[in-house]
């Protein structure tokens, strides 16, 4: 996460793959590659708002939705700044299958928007702020 003029950077990278996103002011993106998360219901409960936990719950693919959840909360954090410092159960994000996602919760995300990006072999998001929904 660096900035370069008006430029905000953010990369991130997993077993390989990576992403980069350019964008200002600000942008946040993350990826992970897909694989099965065994604490992903713990992880859930303990650090994830409980709207979140709540949907991951719903799913028949636990994994699948805890990685749709956290690649949007990183990119919300890395768009911030903040990083994991950040209560993630302060906010929360809505995967849906496309478009963007307003993120809720918290006045300071009010205008933050998430979306999934297709990658393959894995999930990623990409986070930023939006004057359409502020």
């Amino acid at each position: 996460h660096a900035r370069h003029g008006d430029v905000e950077v953010s990369t991130s990278s997993s077993d390989g793959v990576g992403l980069v996103a350019f964008g200002g002011p600000a942008v946040g993106v993350d990826i992970e590659t897909t694989r099965a998360v065994p604490e992903a219901d713990d992880i859930a409960r303990t650090l994830l708002h409980p709207d979140e936990a709540a949907w991951i719950d719903a799913g028949p693919d636990r994994s699948a939705r805890f990685l749709a959840v956290w690649v949007r909360k990183e990119a919300v954090v890395k768009l911030t700044g903040e990083g994991l410092q950040r209560d993630l159960r302060s906010f929360a994000v809505h995967p849906t299958a496309a478009g963007q996602e307003a993120v809720t919760g918290a006045d300071d995300l009010g205008d933050v928007v998430t979306m999934a990006v297709p990658v393959p072999d894995g999930v990623a998001a990409l986070a930023w702020r939006s004057a359409e929904v502020a």
